[in-house]
């Protein structure tokens, strides 16, 4: 990895973002049928959800407004649906200002090179550092609450462990390897990376996206016809084949970012 991704592993440790080769290469064919597309088919069910709820909100007639808040709640709650299985409690909302904090020092540490020495970056920001050991905190208290749940839904009969969406979550990875914590590596890192990496990637592709279609009004109708033709019933949920056949709206979306 690249000198420059010292400056990550200060807030969020070894993980597929940070890590050497050879812990990245180990966790990431143990985290990789979690991300492979045929498993994230199975979290659709939130994203039409989520996609609905965002649309409804979208079509109220409003002056211009800024979307990106209500970009992050979406994305907040479909990653931590889909990643850990759990729900946005008023215990995790707080966290995603400290998302932001850390995703704002990122950028900021990009731009000044002398934040890549971890003792300078202790000192000078002491307070983002507490602020997302606080986030670290919450992320071990939501491990420990599904682990809970996971095994009391273990005792009841496998038909209670049914309920849940059936993709395979970055939760039931950590539970089938343990132990936890290692020297050169801990579970709880690539959680807080991928609740903090996964929400800001939404947001920001979907911010690109819609600053480059409304510059394009000829491409939003091209997209809309493509959508009616591939969905038919504008009502119904999207599928996996629906997101296949919209190639149009992928090219677009692959142009934006």
């Amino acid at each position: 990895k690249d000198d420059s991704y010292s400056l990550f592993r200060v807030f969020i440790g070894n993980n597929l973002l940070t890590a050497p080769g050879h812990i990245w290469r180990k966790y990431r064919k143990l985290i990789n049928p979690a991300l492979h597309p045929s498993n994230v088919e199975h979290f659709l069910p939130v994203f039409n959800d989520l996609g609905r709820k965002l649309s409804d909100k979208f079509a109220v007639p409003a002056p211009p407004f800024d979307p990106t808040h209500d970009f992050q709640d979406m994305a907040y709650n479909a990653i931590l649906s889909t990643v850990v299985s759990a729900e946005v409690t008023d215990d995790l909302k707080d966290t995603k200002c400290i998302i932001n904090g850390v995703g704002s020092f990122f950028v900021l540490g990009i731009l000044k090179k002398w934040l890549h020495i971890d003792w300078l970056i202790h000192f000078l920001y002491r307070k983002e550092l507490k602020d997302f050991l606080r986030f670290f905190d919450k992320i071990t208290d939501l491990l420990n609450r599904e682990r809970e749940k996971k095994e009391m839904l273990r005792k009841e009969g496998p038909d209670m462990l049914n309920e849940r969406l059936s993709g395979v979550n970055l939760l039931d990875v950590v539970f089938d390897n343990q132990p936890m914590k290692t020297e050169d590596h801990d579970w709880r890192d690539e959680l807080t990376t991928m609740v903090s990496a996964g929400s800001d990637t939404v947001v920001g592709t979907l911010s690109f996206l819609l600053v480059t279609l409304g510059q394009y009004p000829e491409v939003q109708e091209k997209i809309f016809e493509e959508i009616q033709e591939v969905m038919g019933d504008l009502d119904r949920d999207v599928t996996a084949a629906d997101v296949t056949a919209m190639t149009y709206l992928n090219q677009v979306i692959l142009e934006s970012i």
